[in-house]
């Protein structure tokens, strides 16, 4: 037999073994049809109580079929997310936000440090939520500490850096004498209004020292009865007066005069006279408004 013989033979047994599947599919259809509107009984079912197949019954049947359909249909949809696709190997497998429900993250389902910063909404982080010292110096941008997040009191000793407190930062008022140390108001810091200023020789002892009111101010004797009273700063803007003092039990002089000493502006000379109106020993105080 020939190839394109042997071609044709088997044709032909395809179109008969394929016209006697479609005879029996429809005998069998008409069979169903026939026992469909006929009670099916089993068996030995004489008695009775045989299962009976009816149309209802096969209504349910269609109808627990159809749903099943639409449940496994469902049950794709919702397994879409994280179902691959043959056809589509780039897809993003993954839950979607909508298809989870409020609440449903716990903490035990976050990972560890798999929230980002960008995951933190603005404000989000309550004082609540910081430890006790979770925020250090490195966290505190410059100048992020105003005055009003320093607490009255907050700020020691230790606090301040040398010479962080200048000049406007202290009150008027603010430096009493208790803040003032020992001999650290120097003559220079004193404001250049008037003040009080004294020398004395309070003996008619001619090798007395006296005494001033500055330790900058000293007393020079010349010759009897005349004395220099020398200062640290010129006194020709000064007023004066002077008058004779002297010990107990000696005789004073009746009077004393100053005047500025001609080539030294910084030297008042002062001298004491006696009734005859010649120099004599004797003590004496210089007083000065400048």
């Amino acid at each position: 037999m020939t190839t394109e013989n042997l071609g044709a033979s088997r044709r032909l047994w395809r179109m008969i073994a394929i016209g006697a599947a479609g005879a029996a599919l429809g005998a069998g259809a008409l069979l169903l049809a026939d026992q469909a509107s006929q009670p099916a009984s089993a068996q030995g079912s004489s008695a009775g109580n045989g299962i009976q197949l009816t149309v209802g019954q096969l209504r349910i049947n269609q109808r627990i079929s159809s749903a099943a359909v639409r449940r496994s249909n469902e049950s794709l949809g919702l397994l879409d997310p994280v179902r691959p696709e043959s056809g589509d190997p780039s897809k993003t497998l993954g839950w979607r936000t909508a298809d989870l429900r409020d609440g449903a993250i716990t903490t035990p389902k976050v990972g560890d440090e798999a929230i980002t910063t960008p995951k933190v909404a603005d404000a989000a982080i309550a004082t609540s939520k910081i430890v006790d010292g979770g925020v250090t110096t490195a966290k505190l941008g410059d100048g992020a500490v105003t005055g009003p997040k320093i607490d009255e009191g907050a700020v020691s000793t230790p606090k301040l850096g040398d010479a962080a407190v200048t000049t406007p930062k202290i009150g008027d008022g603010a430096v009493t004498g208790p803040k003032l140390g020992d001999a650290s108001v120097t003559r220079e810091k004193l404001a250049s209004t008037e003040r009080f200023r004294w020398v004395t020789k309070t003996t008619n002892d001619p090798n007395a020292i006296g005494r001033a009111s500055d330790p900058a101010y000293s007393i020079q004797r010349i010759n009897a009865g005349n004395y220099r009273a020398v200062f640290d700063f010129p006194v020709t803007a000064c007023s004066w007066t002077v008058s004779p003092t002297t010990d107990a039990g000696a005789a004073a002089a009746v009077s004393a005069r100053a005047t500025i000493f001609v080539s030294d502006n910084n030297r008042i000379i002062v001298t004491t006279l006696s009734d005859a109106g010649n120099p004599t020993e004797s003590g004496w105080t210089l007083q000065l408004m400048c």
